[in-house]
Order: C-alpha cells, then structure tokens, then sequence
C-alpha cells in the first residue's frame, strides 16, 4: 500500500515524504514555502503639473526579499491611500499605475495590503508655467523683460 505524508515547519516551508510499501521512505526534493507579502515599495516622481499625469510603479516584495509579480493581485487587495483629493490615481492592469494632478497643493501616497503599508511620498501639484512673450529675438547686448505667471525673469545677452 502506498501513503504520503507532509512536514511542515513554523517558516511556512514543507517537505513531501512518499512511502511505498517494499521500500525505505523517499523525500520529494522539491522544497516548497508559502510566503507572505513583507515590503511595498514606490516608485512615483514627487512632483506634477497640474492637469498632467505621471507614471507610477508598485513594487511587491515577498519574506524572503524576491519581487512578486502582478498575478498576486488576485489573493491580495492594494489599495491606495491618498492625503487629500489634488491627484488622482487612475489604475491599470498589473502594478503600474498612473498618478494625475488635478488641483495645486502638497499632499501624501501610499499603497497598502492588509497587513503591509508602503513608505509615504510627498507629491507636489504645481501650475503650469506660463511665460509671455512666448518667442522673443534678442540682439547682442539688449535686455527684454520675460514675464511669467508668478515672477519675473530678466535675460541679458
């Protein structure tokens, strides 16, 4: 008659012993370990003009350091938390995303699974820049004030 028994250990990890009924057990070599989500990582660009949108990047990173892929997503729910409503994330398949900027202001991202929180990214929405005349010709040694929409800007040539 033949069985199989499972060994488990408090890593996750198990091994696979066979028994045949006229020989010694066998261990399976395959090694196998359930693991668990350890680290969320980042990647967004911390500022964003206003109205503009910017590729943002989720990383997943298992117990033992080696990066998940997005086919995770089917047992675990990342979520994104938001400090306040001037950006937007528009979600996509898998791990990117995308970051827009709907209104000026500072505020804060961050990804979460159940247990696990990434770091926290400080956003910067800004205007976009404006500059008026919009093409200017200088001669050797002249001077033209360029205005913007918050400053002024002296060129000398």
């Amino acid at each position: 008659m033949d069985s199989s028994a499972c060994v488990y250990n408090n890593s996750g990890a198990f091994l696979k012993f066979i028994h045949w009924f006229f020989f010694s057990p066998i261990q399976i070599l395959p090694y196998q370990q359930v693991v668990g989500i350890s680290r969320i990582e980042l990647q967004v660009s911390d500022k964003i003009e206003q109205g503009s949108s910017v590729p943002m990047s989720v990383q997943l990173f298992d117990t033992l350091g080696h990066p998940l892929g997005a086919n995770v997503l089917h047992f675990v729910k990342l979520q994104p938390h938001l400090g306040s409503s001037i950006v937007r994330v528009k979600a996509s398949e898998g791990l990117d995303h995308t970051l827009e900027g709907v209104a000026l202001g500072e505020t804060t991202v961050a990804f979460s699974t159940a247990a696990v929180r990434s770091s926290v990214v400080n956003v910067q929405v800004f205007a976009p820049l404006k500059i008026t005349p919009r093409n200017v010709t200088l001669v050797l040694g002249a001077t033209m004030q360029v205005v913007s929409r918050f400053c002024f800007l002296w060129f000398n040539d």
